[in-house]
């Protein structure tokens, strides 16, 4: 982790840069490049059909666990 003013370099369990986070970031931890990524009005990731069940599959709109987790984790 890099310090300077206001933005702190963030890095990944294999030491890979995540980007800099801004310490005016109250929403989320999300650095600026992570925030550009998620917040592109298409979610172009995959989710395996594999993780519904049967309750799961009743529903009008079925969303993957993982789907519903990316999305909390991007706006908690």
């Amino acid at each position: 982790m890099k310090n300077s003013n206001d933005k702190i370099e963030l890095f990944n369990e294999k030491g890979n840069s995540r980007g800099f986070y801004s310490k005016k970031n109250r929403l989320n931890d999300l650095t600026g490049k992570e925030w550009q990524y998620w917040s592109k009005s298409v979610i172009n990731k995959s989710y395996p059909p594999a993780t519904q069940h049967k309750l799961r599959n009743k529903h009008g709109a079925p969303k993957p666990p993982q789907l519903c987790a990316d999305l909390i984790q991007i706006f908690t």
